[in-house]
């Protein structure tokens, strides 16, 4: 052995690991498989950016543009029935969000199990909120959640109108520390 740590190297305790194995049986307890064999099509969070960042909010809600973006979440804010999330790819940042009045109970609660450093896959609606922030708007019907790595399958919820998919969490490093 050298004496060096690798940068994919780094201390978990054995709570955090505990508590990653329980999140990937309760997925798979849910029906979600956890390592799929594909992912959904995309489109580079800076794209979605260079096309929407000059578009005022009248623009959008009128348009109603959609899209598709992969990104790791950074950042989870919840407002009790609306959540954000901030999602990176290459440097590049989208915010999401995900509201209760406008999904069903089941897809809101898996989003309130998202969390920091887990990839996802999500297909919404482009708009801004009061503040500007270029946002997509993760809804049934209109959105899927997915993991854009391909660690998880189709999580399908009755009563969403729409695919709800599921991520994995992954350590800060990127190393996927379930089971």
């Amino acid at each position: 052995e050298l004496g060096f740590r690798s940068e994919w190297e780094f201390d978990v305790s054995e709570d955090e690991r505990r508590v990653r194995r329980e999140r990937l049986d309760a997925l798979r307890n849910a029906g979600v498989e956890p390592f799929p064999a594909h992912v959904g099509s995309r489109v580079p969070i800076a794209q979605v950016r260079a096309e929407n960042d000059s578009l005022d909010e009248a623009t959008l809600e009128a348009a109603r543009k959609t899209a598709a973006v992969c990104g790791r979440i950074l950042a989870k804010r919840s407002f009790g029935k609306l959540m954000f999330f901030t999602l990176l790819e290459d440097g590049a940042r989208l915010q999401m969000s995900v509201k209760k009045t406008e999904v069903d109970d089941a897809t809101f609660e898996f989003s309130e199990v998202l969390d920091i450093g887990d990839f996802l896959r999500v297909e919404g609606v482009i708009w801004r909120t009061r503040k500007g922030e270029l946002t997509i708007d993760a809804r049934p019907g209109r959105a899927s959640l997915h993991d854009c790595r391909g660690r998880l399958a189709d999580a399908n919820f009755p009563d969403a109108g729409g695919k709800l998919e599921g991520v994995v969490h992954v350590d800060p490093a990127g190393i996927f520390l379930g089971a």
